[in-house]
């Protein structure tokens, strides 16, 4: 398709494109391409990114391929490059001054960010008595960083956010209200909470199914 996508309602789905991903052009056309783990993220791709591409543009030309530990997402169509360079990406690089636009900006649209950029971490310093979870994202967006951590403070999910604004992070009570208001799609960050909520059974049974709404 290398027509020009006109009236298209900026789904919340689409949000899970605009934290990781790059368009360009060179001799064979216009692309948009991103990149994820060769193996913790293929089934995010195949199963969850591709499918909504595809239902955004039937018939889409794409090609996924590993190169080394690196999964990369490549789409050959001017329209939906036009589409995303209308939103603010930058031809030719990463978008760094994007944001979601406030008629999108929802639970579902946050969890698009932190399934493509987020990330679930334990400190296991002796300080714990047990693996400490965090949760976060880490982006070289400046303005969605700030927008994302304005959005869930606002829904009383207390984060914090790094000096140079590039990092928003969850601790504490806020990890599980962040998974009952926001969750994830994505089974690399699920299999991470599973693993928690197996070893740790003092009421969390449930959660890992409530961060996946």
């Amino acid at each position: 398709m290398n027509g020009m996508i006109t009236q298209v309602e900026f789904t919340s789905d689409l949000c899970e494109f605009i934290g990781d991903g790059c368009i360009g052009y060179c001799g064979t056309g216009y692309f948009f391409q991103m990149t994820g783990h060769a193996q913790l993220d293929r089934t995010y791709y195949e199963r969850r990114l591709i499918p909504i591409l595809l239902q955004f543009i039937p018939g889409l030309r794409f090609r996924l391929f590993t190169q080394e530990n690196t999964l990369r997402l490549t789409v050959y169509s001017k329209a939906l490059v036009m589409f995303l360079h209308g939103l603010g990406f930058p031809l030719g690089k990463k978008a760094t001054t994007v944001r979601i636009p406030e008629h999108v900006l929802s639970p579902a649209a946050v969890r698009g960010l932190f399934d493509t950029d987020g990330y679930v971490f334990f400190d296991k310093r002796p300080t714990y008595r047990k693996p400490y979870l965090r949760i976060g994202i880490h982006l070289q967006n400046p303005g969605l960083i700030e927008q994302v951590y304005d959005y869930l403070n606002t829904r009383g999910i207390s984060a914090t956010i790094t000096t140079r604004k590039t990092k928003v992070q969850l601790n504490g009570p806020a990890v599980q209200n962040f998974l009952v208001q926001i969750g994830f799609s994505n089974p690399r960050h699920l299999s991470k909470l599973e693993e928690t909520f197996k070893r740790d059974s003092e009421d969390t049974s449930g959660i890992a199914s409530v961060a996946q709404q």
